[in-house]
């Protein structure tokens, strides 16, 4: 079941998922920096 999932996807679709995942795991600090900050 799983296999043939995996199987839809390219390389290239796990290279972009990986970046995509990469770039929300670096840019959460900064989000919650910002959600911190009181408007004003």
């Amino acid at each position: 079941m799983v296999k043939k999932f995996l199987l839809k996807f390219s390389t290239f679709d796990f290279v972009i998922i990986a970046l995509l995942s990469a770039c929300g795991i670096a840019t959460k600090p900064f989000v919650r920096l910002l959600a911190q900050i009181p408007e004003v």
